[in-house]
Formats: structure tokens, sequence, C-alpha cells
């Protein structure tokens, strides 16, 4: 019974294959977008029959038609068909991967070998370094390829990206597969990792993209000592206290380097006074006599092939010291100036105006008299006072 079901099977399907399908050449392994697909197909009928033969290209699961023509055979008739499929958006769509193509007349079909629709263009990049310095120039060659193996045509770009902010873009052409990028970083472009994208991608006559490829490459701007600044924390220094300063390095957006600084600090005569190496961005303290003359400093740095120089004012300073040692009023000049002032002296109630004319470092003293007795003296300078209690004086004041 299972064969005489077998045997009617065969002689069923054997009625219902009224024509042969045959593609007489197969399709290539991979194809691009914007190519051309050529199937050539021979028909050979056992017997009378028309309709209408289609084929269909699959894709993944999904198909779209791109042939169809009425077709009529007589017994032992066989016809050729030059079907060819034009690889874009408008007639496949997105169908593209692993495909097939489908030819079929009413129920007989046949199926070509798979083959690949790819739209991916492969980019290589040669470059000498992937650090470099703002402001440099920046040469990148490089071949751009499609999956198909041919020589991609068509446009390069170029974008160099901060996070989402592009700081560099570039467009230039691909020919015959090869492309080179040429341009200069800017001048004040931040030290830091950045992202550098590339795109390649053709387009047809209607300006569609019909192939493309990415490639991302990370590059690294390095810190480029720019400038060297001289901070005073007071560019007027008093005699008897200390000259602070520090040195600061920028980069190429100012921001600060950390590195070390040899400085020099002159007086008005040029004499060196002192000659140290110090860290940037620390301040460094030299002790300015109190009886400097008034004069102007500089300061002179050098860091990283970089020099700077500053200039800064030893202020003038009239200050006298006042003892007051048993009667005797001892009047010292320690300032950096000559004092020329008037200097009141009080023996209790009794007022006496002293006219004080004094060098730098120079002394006077003055004898205190009066008729004998314990006195309270106080002296009076620059609205400060100096007292004394219990001074023994004898005499006429």
């Amino acid at each position: 019974m299972r064969r005489i079901f077998v045997l009617a099977l065969m002689v069923l399907l054997v009625q219902f294959a009224s024509a042969e399908i045959i593609i007489n050449q197969q399709p290539k392994d991979v194809y691009s977008m914007g190519d051309i697909i050529s199937v050539p197909v021979t028909i050979k009928s056992s017997k009378d029959i028309s309709g209408i033969f289609q084929m269909d290209l699959l894709c993944n699961g999904q198909q779209t038609n791109f042939y169809k023509n009425g077709v009529s055979l007589s017994p032992g008739e066989e016809k050729s068909i030059d079907s060819s499929l034009i690889l874009t958006q408008s007639v496949i769509g997105e169908l593209k991967g692993k495909c097939k193509v489908k030819a079929f007349l009413r129920e007989d079909f046949t199926l070509s070998e798979e083959f690949r629709i790819s739209d991916l263009i492969k980019i290589d990049i040669t470059m000498e370094s992937f650090e470099f310095s703002p402001g440099e120039n920046i040469l990148i060659d490089g071949e751009a390829i499609k999956e198909n193996g041919e020589s991609a045509n068509g446009f390069i770009e170029l974008s160099i990206l901060e996070g989402n902010i592009s700081r560099v873009s570039q467009l230039e052409t691909i020919n015959n597969g090869f492309f080179s990028l040429n341009f200069f970083l800017p001048n004040d472009m931040k030290a830091g990792a950045y992202l550098m994208k590339l795109k390649a991608y053709e387009k047809n006559i209607e300006g569609e993209i019909t192939n493309n490829g990415f490639v991302d490459q990370n590059i690294r701007i390095k810190q480029v000592p720019t400038s060297l600044e001289i901070v005073f924390e007071n560019p007027v220094v008093e005699p008897g206290t200390n000259l602070i300063v520090k040195i600061v390095l920028h980069d190429q957006t100012g921001e600060k380097i950390q590195s070390l600084s040899f400085i020099t600090i002159k007086n008005q005569k040029d004499k060196i006074l002192e000659q140290t190496e110090i860290a940037t961005d620390e301040f460094f303290e030299f002790p300015v006599a109190y009886n400097e003359p008034p004069s102007v400093w500089k300061v002179v740095a050098v860091s990283n092939k970089l020099t700077s120089e500053a200039s800064l004012n030893i202020a003038e300073k009239e200050d006298i010291k006042i003892e007051i040692i048993n009667k005797t009023i001892i009047i010292t000049n320690t300032g950096n100036v000559i004092y020329n002032k008037t200097v009141l002296v009080k023996i209790e109630y009794a007022s006496l105006n002293i006219d004080v004319y004094l060098g730098v470092d120079k002394s006077q003293k003055y004898i205190l008299t009066a008729p004998d007795g314990e006195y309270s003296i106080e002296v009076i300078a620059d609205g400060e006072s100096t007292i004394a209690e219990g001074v023994i004086l004898t005499g006429k004041s």
C-alpha cells in the first residue's frame, strides 16, 4: 500500500512539473549597493504553458519582486531571459545580508545560490602618530574598499570630537579607493583625549548614499607650555617684610602646568640677590631688609624654554625706634629714608617738641631734665606712643 502511495505521488509531481527553470549564471558571492546582479535564465517547457514569469529577491525572510513578464511556451520549447537587478534603495529598499534569487513560473520555481548584499565600505588609515601638539599639521592617508572588493569612489568626512562638540571637521574625495586628509589642529586646542571619526560614503546620481563605512580612532592632544606668568602677592613690598612671588606656567588654553622654574631676583643695579629653582604655582618668599632703599626690583623666571620678567617696588618707609633709658631718649631711624619729623615729648603735664632729622640707621640721644622727682614720660611719633613710668629726673626741664 505504501509503494502505491509513493508511486502515485511521483506521478502527480511529474504532471505538475510543466517547466524547468535554469539559472545559467549564478550570482557572485558579494555585491555592494549600486551593483547590478545579472540573472540569465532559461525556461524549458515539457507541455503547453503560459503565465507570468517572475523573479524575486529574498533576504533574511523578506522579499521583493524585481522582474515580471508574460511567457507562453509549447512542449519542448525553451526561452532565454536576461534579467538584471540594480541594487538601489528605491528598488530593493532595506534588503541586505544573506540573499537568494527566486525565479518562478506558476508552481515551478528555482533558487539561486546564496550571496550577500552589503553597503559596507572598509576604511584603513595610515598615521605617523596618535598624539599631537596644538597647531600641528596632520596628514592621514587611507584606503576605502567596498565589501565586494572594488575601490570606493566618493567622499571621506573627518570629525574630531571633544565630547559631543566637533573641534575639527574636513571633507575630501575618495578616488579609486584612496584618500588623503591634510589639516592643521587649532592652536588653542585643549589638552586631553579626543575621538577622531572618519566616515566614507558613495552617492548615486539621485544624491542617495549607497555605501558607507566608519572608523573611530582615539587621539591625544599634548599639553604644551605656552606662557609664563609671574604673580606677586603684593607688587609693592615694605622693607622688613618678605617679597612673596610664584611662577605660573600655562598651556595653550591657559590651564596650569605643574613643572619647575628657575627664578632670579635682581635689585635696581641688576645685582643678583637670589637664584633658585622652585616648583611652579607655589609661593616663594625672599626677605627684604628693613633699610633697603626705595627702588625697583626685577624678577626673572625661566621654565620649559619660556622666559618672563616682572618688576616690583620697594616702598618708602619712614620709621623710628624710640627707647627711654633712665633720663635719656634714644631715637633711631629704622626706616629706609631720611626721617625728618617732629616728635612730641611729654613729662607729666609739660610738653616739648623735638625736630628729628636722621639718616637711615642713624641715632640721636636726648637728655631729659626736670625738678628732682619721679615722672611719667611719653614720647609720641607718627601717632604711636612710647611710655616709661617712674623715671627719676633731676635739674631743670
